[in-house]
């Protein structure tokens, strides 16, 4: 018996088929799961919200996350009628349980006057993609 030698187009449909099979597979399976999910959708989140504390207003949230460390960038105004000398403060980010992603200590700045705003940094190492909250409290606490 002689081995049939089978055409060549052949095999290049057979693989083809494959390919669209799988293809089709992977589709149903995250039409199925909903993965990936719209990475545009807004994301219910307070982090970014305007918050004051002992009469420091924390305002103008900007957030970066790049190779591991978080950034933040606010906005501070003194809402008191006293200079505030030099405080910190520690930026808890919490997710969706109420559990602790990443702790960011805070400097205000000294000699931060009544009415007056001031822009702060802070940076830690960790990711923000599941915080949806935060909690300012005192480092003196």
């Amino acid at each position: 018996m002689k081995n049939k030698k089978i055409p060549e187009n052949v095999n290049i449909k057979i693989i083809l088929a494959g390919i669209l099979f799988t293809i089709a597979i992977f589709a149903l399976a995250m039409k199925i799961t909903g993965f990936p999910k719209n990475m545009n959708a807004k994301k219910e989140t307070k982090v970014l919200e305007k918050e004051t504390y002992r009469g420091i207003e924390f305002s103008d949230f900007k957030m970066n996350t790049n190779d591991g460390y978080t950034t933040i960038t606010a906005k501070v105004t003194n809402k008191t009628n006293k200079e505030i000398k030099k405080e910190q403060y520690y930026i808890d980010l919490l997710d969706k349980n109420d559990k602790l992603v990443i702790t960011m200590l805070v400097n205000v700045p000294d000699g931060l006057k009544p009415k007056e705003t001031k822009e702060i940094s802070t940076m830690a190492k960790g990711t923000l993609d599941r915080a949806v909250t935060k909690i300012i409290k005192s480092k003196k606490e």
